[in-house]
């Protein structure tokens, strides 16, 4: 079995591409060990130790460099067991010298930031066509449930199906907002796994499709790197961390401006508790390959669905 990393052609989320963010990127790559550290990383992640041995710097030398790669958002350290393993964040830095001016006087305009995280067994609907919804807990143990309100589905750390959608709460929103930023780890599904067995799935808030984009595949061929050890090493591993981001000025996904007509205006948020954000296959999918959705217990990003809301007065 391969170690290789499968290259997912990550970039950094839109809202992170502030001056000071900017800065950060450079500083990290301008040292040869880090730049080091990332050639390590393309492989897989490692533990700190490894990582240590491998360019020849004690165990805290080593974690200084890391915390400067954190800081731009290029590497993640988290633990696994008894030790702390890295994982590289992103393959591509994308950057547009206009967008950035344009989201630093956004920036300074905001004035209140609010983080919600989704476990991704909290949906509240799903329709999956001919095919089923089903779950895994934190060990890889399958969870039965009965219906979208079983509470067995909030232990749920990976859920899956071969086609259709499921739809989860947004938290309420408030007066003044300005951008809605969601992050997740998701992937195709196919049986066993398939690298090749590409996707096109969509993102819809209150059942306006936002946008779409297409995984290539189902990925395996090497362990996620917060998979259980019990987790067979021929199933569905890891998928890939996408970022949409909504604001004023359009939509954008991983940094790149989809669509400069649907903004935060042009979506019909409703009352208080009715909100909702809609993954997966459309009638309309060019490639119904399903779709898998991790938790923070499983893939190779300890999150969960991350949800950020930003205000301006």
């Amino acid at each position: 079995m391969s170690l290789k990393a499968f290259n997912t052609n990550l970039n950094l989320p839109q809202n992170q591409k502030t001056e000071s963010h900017v800065l950060s990127i450079g500083k990290a790559l301008s040292v040869e060990n880090r730049l080091l550290i990332i050639e390590n990383l393309l492989e897989g992640a490692k533990t700190i130790s490894e990582l240590s041995k491998i360019i020849g710097l004690p165990i805290s030398n080593t974690l200084f460099h890391l915390k400067v790669l954190e800081n731009a958002n290029l590497v993640k350290v988290f633990q696994s067991g008894r030790s702390y393993k890295a994982s590289l964040l992103a393959f591509k830095v994308n950057i547009d010298l206009r967008d950035l001016v344009g989201k630093k006087a956004e920036q300074q305009a905001l004035t209140r930031v609010e983080k919600h995280s989704i476990p991704v067994g909290n949906f509240i609907d799903f329709d999956a066509g001919e095919f089923f919804i089903e779950m895994k807990d934190k060990t890889g143990a399958v969870i039965r449930f009965k219906n979208a309100f079983d509470p067995e589905r909030l232990n749920a750390s990976m859920i899956y199906s071969g086609g259709g959608w499921i739809a989860y709460p947004l938290p309420d929103i408030k007066q003044g907002l300005t951008e809605i930023q969601i992050s997740l780890e998701l992937c195709s599904e196919a049986p066993f796994f398939a690298n090749e067995h590409p996707s096109e799935i969509f993102f819809c808030i209150n059942d306006l499709p936002i946008c779409s984009y297409v995984c290539p595949g189902d990925f395996g061929g090497r362990r996620g790197n917060l998979n259980p050890p019990e987790y067979p090493d021929n199933l569905t591993q890891f998928g890939q961390l996408k970022t949409l981001v909504i604001s004023k000025r359009g939509t954008y996904l991983d940094g790149v401006l989809l669509s400069n007509e649907i903004t935060i205006d042009s979506i019909d948020f409703k009352n208080k508790g009715t909100n909702k954000l809609k993954i997966g296959n459309l009638p309309n999918s060019k490639y119904k390959g399903g779709y898998n959705i991790f938790g923070k217990d499983f893939g190779d990003y300890p999150q969960n669905i991350e949800v950020t809301y930003k205000y301006s007065d």
